[in-house]
């Protein structure tokens, strides 16, 4: 990927904000790196990522080669409070201020330095505006927001959504100022069709991510407890594939469920799984499933979709497109939609299942690789900076 330098031939230096950099961060902890090391892929563009907390070894190889710079949190941890990001931020002396995630002392800081300085801000709330998450600690965000945070985010120079949906969020939220729509990418894997397949004769549903309760995991429990325990056919050949890392206490209370709905057996929990480990999993699976309650753009489902995985996804992932491109069917949150969909996708010939499969790959193709999001935000910094005219992804209304 290439692109234009400033005038004096100096890259455009952007400072990209985060949360964290550990895996505490959720969804952000692979969309802002995997962003940053798109950006870094153009020739114009100078990336260092900011963050409050601390940092590993194995972390900071998860964000190789940016450069990346933690900074102690004091006070309360939901809030994020790193002093020593404001000076961090001035040495550095950004042109472009990309805020990934709200509601931390993170806006704060990029509040004060773009008044003190007139930088320009893009900020993406990466899901944190949706109707469902505004209803998680309803009370602290309403006093937050009254405070401080709505104001600030009507400071923005351009707001990211990852969706169509996201941007009416944010225009339902009061927001007005210009909306870039870029979603989230993969980086396109080689696609090996003999270690694809069950290795056992078993068929598997796989979810992977954080075990919380917005993402519909109690309802998919209950869902194929129900069939699990009445229909001897998809007992002998089908299994859930649970997994991921537990977020708050959630993943004790699906496997709760799973003993008390006499499932537990019925379902794999292979735990966190990363990188070569991952990529096996997927191969060995036959659907992927995300009965969400509410997401931004969902990574794992993208990722799933690029091993040519199809899906089986609720209608508040905001992916409309897979379902366009027949890549995925719909299982809603619901304890009777998502029972519906389990049993289709069971019952599905493997040669239909194949083609969804190849239609999730060409759709990632197409679509939602990391380079053409990388360019596309590129040229949003470029537009901010009155480089280049309005992209197209970029809306006024």
């Amino acid at each position: 990927m290439t692109g234009n330098q400033d005038s004096s031939g100096v890259a455009t230096k952007v400072a990209l904000l985060t949360h964290c950099l550990d895996r505490s961060a959720g969804g952000l902890y692979f969309s802002v790196p995997a962003l940053g090391r798109a950006l870094s892929r153009n020739d114009g563009c100078k990336i260092s990522v900011f963050a409050p907390g601390s940092y590993t070894e194995q972390t900071m190889e998860h964000w190789r080669p940016l450069q990346t710079l933690a900074h102690p949190v004091r006070g309360p941890k939901d809030y994020l409070f790193a002093p020593g990001m404001e000076k961090s931020l001035r040495r550095f002396s950004p042109q472009v201020i990309h805020l990934n995630g709200i509601w931390t002392y993170n806006s704060r800081v990029v509040n004060k330095l773009s008044n003190r300085y007139r930088i320009p801000f893009i900020i993406s709330p990466r899901g944190m505006l949706s109707d469902w998450a505004l209803t998680v600690s309803a009370w602290k965000k309403w006093i937050m927001g009254n405070l401080h945070e709505k104001r600030f985010l009507k400071t923005a120079s351009c707001m990211h959504a990852l969706n169509q949906q996201e941007a009416r969020q944010f225009r339902k939220y009061g927001l007005e100022q210009p909306i870039c729509v870029i979603p989230n990418g993969v980086d396109l894997p080689v696609i090996d069709s003999a270690t694809q397949g069950s290795r056992d004769g078993i068929q598997r549903i796989l979810y992977i991510g954080r075990f919380h309760r917005i993402k519909g995991l109690t309802s998919l429990i209950r869902a194929y407890s129900d069939i699990w325990r009445t229909n001897p056919g998809f007992r002998k050949k089908w299994r859930l594939v649970l997994a991921g890392f537990d977020d708050g206490g959630h993943l004790e209370d699906c496997q709760e469920l799973a003993r008390n709905k006499e499932c537990y057996d019925g379902i794999e929990w292979p735990g966190t799984v990363y990188g070569e480990d991952k990529t096996a999993l997927i191969n060995q699976c036959q659907w992927f499933i995300l009965p969400s309650h509410s997401e931004a753009m969902p990574m794992a489902v993208l990722e799933a979709f690029s091993y040519g995985l199809p899906a089986i996804l609720s209608r508040y992932c905001n992916l409309q497109d897979a379902f366009n491109a027949n890549a995925a069917i719909c299982g809603n949150p619901e304890e009777d939609s998502m029972k519906a969909a389990l049993l289709k996708a069971a019952a599905m010939p493997e040669t239909e299942r194949k083609a969804m499969g190849g239609a999730a790959r060409k759709l990632v193709e197409s679509k939602y690789t990391w380079d053409k999001q990388g360019l596309a935000m590129f040229e949003v910094y470029e537009w901010l900076l009155n480089r280049r005219e309005r992209p197209s992804c970029v809306v006024l209304d």
